[in-house]
């Protein structure tokens, strides 16, 4: 199968080590075509703020990229033949959800029935590896309701939980022909993390999407679960978190969602098992709590209601009048002049299409090690700049002194706490909130 020559480009350009997505992004903005950005890179990479990475190769092989990459390039030719899918974020057939986020991966390899990336009906069921019985039990009871209802569910493929809520939406595929689900991984296509879940990803590749942003013959490396999981919540309209401890890389799967404006679900559980502590405190801080599909439905739903009774003069339902939409946030400004912000894109940016495999088995998707690409949204100076760390001190505030304060709604408040904690600029208390230690340290050092 012939590639058309804009996403060949946009594949030689996300095969090549060190530049970012963020940065080929940036560089879109200035650039009509990708074509226009490889002659740029072959002949002005000197004088770009790129990471060393990139400078190193290109220095070596600028001025026959294509050659240098041949061997993936004759790879993925075959491939595609066998019926993989290719898609760069021009494409027609984009997720539409995906291209909302700050960085969506410049170029999709995709098996399997693709034009499931394209429905706005999509769920994101998320939660520990080292699942309870409880906790397999309820992710493939929610995975069936949603796809039941003919909703996609989106997961990341892991034991436990995320094999569990991919089952559960097969199985409402295979007996209803409705919904199905899409899993989303941390290694190239043609590969198969976990083992265990050979079969699995085998169904999912006939009866619903598998999809990855890296190059084929890339093996799982600890730092590419945290940017895998902002495409989970990013081809979703939501995200649930079914069971998570505190240490759980499913709360960055949360802090992801509410970054790109998601709403976050969780499901209750034993409050003495430490698998569930983690939903417990999405709970505390403004998740919605949801004991069942139609929980969240009904949720996600609200916007139809909402433009449904402005259009007939009706009522909204009782349940739903005083509802909040969350503000979104501002899109975040791409500026190629800063040369601070492109080097901290670029670090360990696209690393090479030869990876490491993952030593510790430890290191999966309950990992929260931090993503080199990955930028915190709040920003350490920019954090006096912020409206809610303005008014929290030393002291605890209460929620309803915050709402006083900043005159935020209490769906606006939550998001943002929520968001806060998770990124460590606050912790909760028994009465309240209050910035966390080092955070109250940093500001003083602003002070000086």
């Amino acid at each position: 199968m012939a590639r058309e020559q804009s996403t060949h480009d946009w594949l030689l350009l996300s095969l090549i080590p060190g530049v970012s997505t963020r940065t080929l992004m940036k560089l879109s903005t200035m650039y009509a075509s990708p074509k226009e950005i490889l002659a740029v890179l072959i002949t002005e990479w000197r004088h770009l703020p790129l990471h060393k990475t990139a400078r190193q190769w290109l220095a070596e092989h600028g001025h026959r990229i294509e050659q240098a990459l041949s061997p993936v390039l004759t790879q993925t030719d075959r491939w595609q033949q066998q019926g993989g899918v290719i898609l760069d974020w021009h494409s027609p057939a984009y997720p539409t959800l995906l291209k909302e986020i700050y960085d969506p991966p410049v170029v999709l390899y995709a098996l399997g029935r693709t034009e499931l990336l394209q429905a706005s009906s999509a769920i994101a069921v998320v939660g520990s590896r080292k699942a309870t019985t409880y906790g397999v039990a309820m992710a493939e009871q929610f995975g069936y309701q949603f796809a039941e209802q003919g909703w996609q569910v989106i997961s990341g493929l892991a034991l436990g939980v995320d094999g569990a809520a991919h089952q559960g939406a097969l199985n409402a595929y295979q007996r209803l022909q409705a919904g199905s689900t899409i899993a989303v991984v941390a290694t190239g296509l043609d590969q198969v993390y976990p083992s265990a879940h050979k079969r699995l990803h085998e169904a999912i590749c006939n009866e619903g999407c598998v999809v990855s942003e890296y190059a084929l013959g890339v093996v799982p490396r600890a730092n590419f679960f945290p940017r895998r999981n902002r495409i989970i919540s990013g081809l979703s309209r939501g995200i649930v978190v079914v069971e998570a401890s505190r240490k759980s890389g499913s709360l960055v799967s949360a802090r992801c969602a509410l970054e790109q404006n998601r709403d976050v679900f969780a499901i209750p559980g034993n409050v003495t098992n430490p698998q569930a502590e983690g939903c417990h405190l999405l709970i505390q801080q403004g998740a919605k709590l949801a004991t069942s599909a139609s929980d969240v439905l009904q949720e996600l739903e609200y916007p139809v209601f909402e433009r449904q009774a402005q259009a007939t003069g009706e009522a909204l339902p009782v349940s739903l009048e005083n509802r909040t939409t969350p503000i979104a946030k501002e899109p975040q400004q791409l500026v190629l002049s800063q040369e601070k912000a492109l080097h901290e894109s670029d670090v360990a940016a696209g690393d090479s299409v030869q990876s490491d495999p993952i030593q510790d088995d430890h290191c999966r998707d309950d990992s929260v090690q931090s993503d080199p690409v990955q930028e915190d949204p709040i920003q350490d100076d920019h954090c006096r700049d912020d409206p809610l760390l303005m008014v929290m001190g030393v002291e605890v505030c209460t929620a309803d002194e915050l709402i006083v304060k900043t005159g935020m709604s209490w769906a606006e408040l939550s998001q943002k706490l929520l968001m806060l904690e998770l990124t460590g600029k606050i912790r909760s208390t028994q009465g309240g909130y209050q910035r966390s230690l080092e955070q109250r340290n940093t500001d003083r050092s602003f002070s000086v």
